[in-house]
């Protein structure tokens, strides 16, 4: 399977009659390059071609993304580079991975694009860097298996779309869809659709090229749908929600909701007062097992997104509608060679032959049952995994750990057992702990750990509370967004910092060592949320706060 990795996505129906698009942004903000797309090859590139081999495959693949006739979209090789896709600079690169592959054995290919974020801008794709699998694979330019040998135009041609800002599609055979059993693929008309939309060229617009589901086409532009302001209307940002210090919060399903605020839950009525990680509460309906849920209330869009949104005798079928479940079919774990042979419609490989899964609510690792876990990384969705074998270890929190069943949490990141969590999301850390944006395996979902308030050193932007960390001549410190110093910890000052604000300190601070930040101002009532930010702000601060996605290709099952 190919597993895709998500940031905030808001779902709901497109509203465009005459054009059904299966084809999706890999973001809902529909990230893009804003100016020609610039990749390299790292040396010495496929060991199984070789580098004159891999160099036409991967230039072939890549431009031919930009010879679609509806397209603007301008590609340009860079050539050859020592740089490693693992280097932190500017420069994109794709290489091959010929031992230590950090991801599934099953991810064909990994892309990792990031993109800035400006106030009221569409965000620009400034970096993608692209992995390939040859430690798992080996690499052709004939028909591949899907299994042990994998044809390299069909993947550089999937990751490619990735690379150039969509995700995957629904539509079987299309070279998005999340499958690759084989063969060599070729753009279909929904992918030329995608990358047309992306990428108008003249007199093209979404009128003809559609748009991807949760947006609608108004003016001949793709806009998302929004909901009426209300509790759990779908939206992007909280402005679009009713009350002054109401939210736009992304739930534990990985869509974002309005929510209103509380105080206690007596503001909530039937509903719950959650807190979150932006400080004060919000009300929203909470499921069975008390978690925030949107399921049941969600004003537009699909009835469900996963089975895990239906009733234990349905599941979600393609058209977003909750259906009778098959009874006659393969149960959990029972052997399969496609989604048709069992109950779920879901069926998963690993390496002792593919078997029947479920949907399931991977915030709840234990929402299988006996033998079975909720493991988002077999799907690589975060919010959205799939029940693979196991139980629970003996590790606590912390605790070190080479897999998720070593750990009680059935959660297993960066050698360290954890609990997962939604970053900008409801908190659902303990006391002390931070949601921190994740790294291997899910970069786009979260985890509880300790960590650095402003003002804390840091080294990356994960070490910080705020997802934040800045450099300021030789040192580096956590930083957060802010309207005005009271946002900030005493000394600190709210300097601008290009379209937007950020805690600075005086110019002699030394960060202290450990996590002992300085006290927040008490302003009374709720912090304000101040969206933006970009890669390079002025006087030598430096915010390393570009978006992070990581989009993997898989076997099929």
């Amino acid at each position: 399977m190919k597993g895709l990795l998500l940031l905030t996505v808001i779902v709901a129906a497109s509203t465009v009659p005459n054009v059904a698009s299966a084809w999706n942004y890999i973001d809902s903000s529909g990230p893009r390059w804003c100016g020609e797309a610039d990749y390299a090859l790292q040396s010495p590139g496929s060991a199984d071609m070789g580098i004159g081999t891999t160099e036409a495959e991967v230039q072939r693949g890549m431009d031919d993304w930009s010879r679609v006739a509806c397209s603007g979209l301008r590609t340009r090789y860079t050539g050859q580079t020592s740089s490693s896709t693992s280097t932190r600079d500017d420069n994109s690169v794709i290489g091959w991975l010929e031992s230590s592959w950090g991801s599934s054995s099953s991810a064909i290919g990994v892309t990792i694009p990031q993109w800035s974020f400006r106030p009221g801008e569409r965000p620009c794709i400034v970096n993608a860097d692209m992995e390939m699998n040859g430690v798992n694979y080996t690499w052709i330019t004939g028909p591949g298996d899907g299994r042990g040998t994998v044809n390299a135009y069909s993947i550089i041609l999937h990751e490619g779309g990735h690379f150039m800002g969509l995700g995957h599609s629904s539509v079987s055979g299309a070279t998005m869809d999340p499958s690759y059993s084989g063969g060599i693929d070729a753009l279909t008309a929904d992918d030329e659709a995608g990358i047309c939309n992306l990428y108008p060229g003249t007199g093209v617009d979404c009128s003809t090229a559609g748009c991807p589901g949760g947006f609608e086409c108004i003016s001949g532009t793709c806009e998302a749908i929004r909901g009426d302001g209300t509790l759990c209307s779908p939206c992007t940002e909280s402005s679009e929600c009713g009350g002054p210090q109401d939210l736009c919060i992304r739930l534990p399903d990985g869509n974002s909701y309005c929510t209103t605020a509380c105080s206690s839950p007596a503001d909530c009525g039937e509903n719950s007062c959650f807190g979150t990680s932006a400080g004060g509460g919000q009300c929203a309906p909470a499921d069975a097992t008390g978690n925030p849920t949107c399921a049941g209330f969600i004003p537009t869009g699909p009835e469900c997104t996963t089975n895990a949104n239906c009733a234990a005798t349905e599941l979600c079928d393609a058209g977003g509608s909750c259906v009778p479940r098959p009874v006659d079919l393969g149960n959990l774990g029972d052997s399969c060679t496609a989604g048709s042979e069992c109950n779920s419609g879901e069926c998963i490989p690993s390496p002792d032959g593919s078997f029947c899964s479920d949907n399931c609510d991977w915030l709840d690792p234990s929402s299988c049952g006996a033998g079975y876990y909720c493991d988002g990384e077999a799907l690589g969705t975060c919010g959205s995994g799939r029940c693979v074998p196991g139980s629970s270890g003996t590790g606590g929190l912390e605790a070190a750990c080479g897999q998720d069943t070593d750990c009680d949490s059935l959660y297993c990141v960066d050698g360290a057992c954890a609990e997962p969590c939604t970053p900008g999301g409801v908190d659902a850390c303990a006391e002390g702990y931070s949601c921190l944006q994740g790294t291997l395996p899910l970069p786009s979902c979260g985890y509880c750990q300790r960590a650095g308030a402003v003002g804390d050193g840091c080294v990356e932007n994960r070490d910080c509370a705020s997802g934040q960390c800045a450099e300021r001549g030789d040192i580096t410190f956590c930083t957060a967004f802010c309207v005005d110093e009271m946002d900030c910890p005493e000394s600190f000052s709210c300097a601008p910092a290009g379209d937007v604000s950020v805690c600075a300190p005086p110019a002699d601070y030394v960060p202290p060592t450990g996590m002992t930040p300085p006290v927040a101002r008490d302003r009374g009532g709720c912090g304000c949320d101040v969206p933006g930010g970009q890669r390079r702000v002025p006087w030598a601060l430096f915010l390393t706060v570009p978006a992070l996605i990581w989009l993997r290709r898989r076997r099929k099952g």
